[in-house]
């Protein structure tokens, strides 16, 4: 029985370890183009102006990156219209009557942990149109602009709705408990119809 349970916990960090390397080595991070805008503060109307600009930003980038086939077209396509996108964000802020600057990139940024209903994307270094309204020194709001997760629909309701509690599994775990399970003794539905 020890030696049962020293295996499973061996076999459990060799696990945990390579899903761990590949997510560091192997996660196709430059497979996604990820939008990144950054509020010039945390107070209130701060925050709603920041939402403003991720909504001006979505309608005029849609169009652009739709004939996009990857990634990276995406990103040379956000490039090409950087201008565009940082004037955008600027008329946005001065209609709402603030003169905060606006700065609009593309670079490899640290992203955290994300749930994207059913994409999971591991904490890591990502492409982004990155928006900075101000300081850049509040909240900030992220989604997918490639492969197109954050769609706008007249700049209101937004497609990437993070779960709140996305649910952790583990393949050899349930695997396990797959095989535990039936272990534990006859099927009486199996008896009951003579199979």
């Amino acid at each position: 029985m020890k030696r049962k349970i020293l295996f499973l916990s061996g076999l459990a960090v060799l696990v945990v370890g390579t899903v761990g390397a590949w997510n560091f080595f192997y996660f196709p991070y430059n497979h996604y183009l990820r939008l990144h805008v950054l509020a010039n503060s945390d107070r209130v109307y701060d925050q709603q102006l920041k939402l403003a600009v991720r909504d001006k930003m979505i309608s005029v980038i849609t169009p652009i990156l739709a004939g996009a086939e990857n990634a990276e077209e995406a990103r040379v396509l956000a490039e090409a219209h950087l201008e565009e996108l940082t004037q955008a964000a600027q008329e946005v802020v001065q209609s709402h009557g603030y003169d905060y600057s606006v700065t609009a990139e593309i670079g490899n940024f640290d992203f955290p942990d994300r749930q994207y209903d059913q994409l999971f994307l591991p904490a890591g270094n990502y492409q982004a149109l990155r928006v900075r309204i101000g300081e850049a020194a509040g909240h900030n709001w992220w989604c997918v602009l490639y492969p197109p997760l954050c769609l706008a629909s007249d700049g209101k309701n937004l497609t990437t709705v993070p779960q709140e509690n996305p649910q952790t599994r583990f393949f050899l775990v349930d695997l396990w408990e797959k095989f535990h399970s039936e272990d534990s003794g006859p099927n009486t539905e199996t008896l009951a119809s003579g199979v």
